[in-house]
């Protein structure tokens, strides 16, 4: 049971630049606060954290070094005091993507200090690709865990611990229908797939509407966003600390990369085809029911806007319906944790 004016520290990437990490926060936030909670955050941006949570968290700075050419260090250098002070929590909530393969290595020190401290552990709403040693210990370690997908749950199930099936809490921040005609692309460099190719499709499908809006998510994808904005004619590229919803709202179809950029699209009732850099936008679209529309190979882009054009208001209704549905198991997952 949470002990009210509990003090809690959420571990995500909460820098301000990654719009989906922050609808979690603003969510988490939410309950927290209603429970009397006071929540701290690490942040590389703690100034932007303050701000974009009208300071309701207390950011605990992280410092990234950089080296001689200008080129910032991917090891954050994190203070003594930001480890004291996690040190000192009553409750710690994990969530998000940080216990995947290729980014829980980021927040050992953090889960150093907790496990030292014997801090209560949460994993709240978490997604699991491959189950590698530091995570597990953190499963282990958690007072109650909770998943963002039906793979990451027959992962864990698997394993033997034991685990709710929720939804990703950012889906309880999404309150708006998108009513635009405009096709919105959000794009990302990893995966299986070559960014020029997927670059060069994509601006292929945009000749084919009037209006196209490229809206990032996340800072990392500003470069590719502008390489993709000078290939598409009369393109409007967006980014900045507005919440993207605002530029979905405008859009009637979607193609998408980043996993919260198309659970934010798909939540809006927006058709959608997304490119899966990674398990967790496959696994996502899986469980909503879109599988015939993940992008397995850009080539293929034409054909399932087309499908999608044609399936006409019963995608939308169906993503709609859905999104209902996910922002509900999201809120469960909330109340559970707290019980």
């Amino acid at each position: 049971m949470n002990q009210r004016g509990e003090n809690t520290v959420i571990i995500g990437s909460f820098s301000g630049y990654n719009h989906g990490d922050m609808l979690i926060l603003k969510a988490l936030v939410q309950k927290l606060k209603r429970e009397g909670a006071t929540v701290y955050a690490p942040s590389r941006k703690p100034g932007s954290l303050s701000k974009l949570t009208k300071e309701m968290v207390i950011p605990l700075p992280v410092e990234m070094t950089e080296d001689k050419g200008g080129k910032i260090n991917s090891k954050a250098e994190i203070s003594k005091s930001t480890l004291s002070k996690i040190g000192s929590m009553d409750r710690a909530i994990v969530t998000a993507g940080v216990l995947y393969k290729s980014t829980v290595g980021l927040y050992k020190d953090y889960f150093d200090v907790l496990f030292e401290n014997g801090i209560k552990i949460n994993c709240l709403c978490v997604g699991i690709d491959k189950l590698i040693d530091q995570a597990r210990k953190v499963l282990q370690a958690s007072d109650f865990i909770s998943v963002r997908d039906s793979a990451s749950y027959a992962k864990l199930k698997e394993e033997g611990f034991e685990v709710t099936l929720a939804a990703d809490v950012a889906h309880i921040m999404i309150d708006r229908l998108a009513t635009g005609k405009a096709l919105a692309l959000n794009v990302r460099s990893g995966g299986n797939i070559s960014s020029d190719f997927m670059l060069k499709e994509m601006s292929k499908v945009a000749g084919d509407f009037e209006r196209t809006l490229i809206i990032e998510t996340a800072a990392a994808d500003k470069k590719l966003s502008k390489m993709l904005a000078a290939k598409v004619v009369n393109s409007e590229h967006y980014f900045g600390l507005v919440n993207p919803i605002n530029y979905f709202e405008q859009c009637g179809f979607a193609i998408t990369t980043r996993f919260h950029a198309t659970l934010i699209a798909t939540s809006m009732g927006i058709p959608t085809a997304a490119i899966p850099y990674h398990v967790k936008v496959s696994d996502y679209m899986k469980d909503i029911g879109m599988e015939e529309y993940i992008v397995w190979n850009p080539e293929s882009l034409r054909g399932i806007i087309k499908k999608v054009k044609q399936a006409g208001p019963e995608v939308r209704e169906h993503l709609l319906q859905m999104a209902r549905v996910r922002a509900e198991k999201a809120r469960q997952g909330l109340e559970e944790q707290s019980e």
